[in-house]
């Protein structure tokens, strides 16, 4: 599987080299365009990366080629051999040393368990036992595990509504929740909560900053489609100011667990 990934990204990468170059723009030129780094546009035509979907259809824009590099990647990216992990946001996860993720609306897809994962996810799809259904649901709950390689620092700040919030029934919030609460007592996450009464700074989209080594920091704009990526330092740094400000906010590590314990115990049963 892993040289069909590579195979993917070579593929996509040389086209988007040779309509680059008919446009007559430098790497720099299309990297500025798009509000990406030159290295990020160079690690396409390479192919080490392949962009999601927006950024592709960006490309295309930039160097009007009709959608030509969009239709390439829906093409390639439709092959049934190709593994789910490939996308841009897993590898970069996995090879980043330190995770900041801020989310308003859910409980972040590496924090959430099978039962919580497949609620989610069979409600957005329609269908409740798809083998679709279960495929998503392993890929997302699979995520955790494979960072113990890379170890990196996993901070999350939540919103109480979050908590508060059931998706399921109360036993697949009870077990969500216990396992957010044993994640942190075994200090493998930190985890944070924005009170209620604290909301007003994280009303935005849910954002995650990923430092992959000590000079590159990526980030990802969570949405309805799915995320959006920026590697443009402006746009990194205005991301890791606004988690500072949102972590500013938000209780302590300590008290996060209290309070994600209590409302365990008080909305959904749970009893330790």
């Amino acid at each position: 599987m892993g040289n069909d990934v590579k195979e993917i990204g070579a593929r996509w990468g040389t086209e988007c080299q040779r309509l680059r170059r008919l446009a007559a723009k430098t790497q720099q030129e299309l990297a500025d365009t798009l509000h990406v780094s030159a290295v990020t546009v160079s690690s396409w035509e390479t192919g080490r990366r392949i962009p999601n979907q927006d950024i592709t259809e960006q490309v295309d824009t930039a160097l009007s080629t009709g959608g030509t590099l969009t239709r390439l990647r829906n093409e390639l990216v439709s092959r049934k051999d190709v593994p789910e992990w490939f996308r841009d946001e897993i590898t970069m996860e996995r090879r980043a040393h330190e995770i900041k993720h801020y989310q308003p609306l859910v409980i972040p897809g590496l924090l959430q368990t099978d039962a919580y994962a497949q609620t989610l996810i069979a409600a957005r799809l329609g269908r409740s036992n798809s083998e679709q259904v279960q495929k998503l649901v392993t890929t997302r709950t699979e995520r955790f595990g494979a960072l113990t390689k890379t170890d990196p620092l996993l901070w999350f700040v939540i919103r109480q509504a979050v908590f508060e919030q059931p998706v399921g029934n109360d036993t697949v919030m009870r077990h969500q929740l216990s396992e957010i609460v044993r994640l942190a007592e075994e200090e493998r996450i930190r985890v944070q909560v924005l009170p209620n009464i604290r909301a007003a700074i994280g009303l935005c989209d849910a954002f995650r900053v990923m430092s992959l080594n000590e000079t590159q920091s990526v980030t990802f704009v969570e949405h309805t489609m799915g995320s959006t990526l920026f590697d443009a330092p402006e746009r990194v740094n205005e991301l890791l100011r606004l988690f500072g400000f949102i972590s500013a906010e938000a209780l302590s590590q300590a008290d996060s667990i209290d309070l994600i314990r209590k409302t365990n115990e008080e909305k959904y049963g749970h009893v330790d």
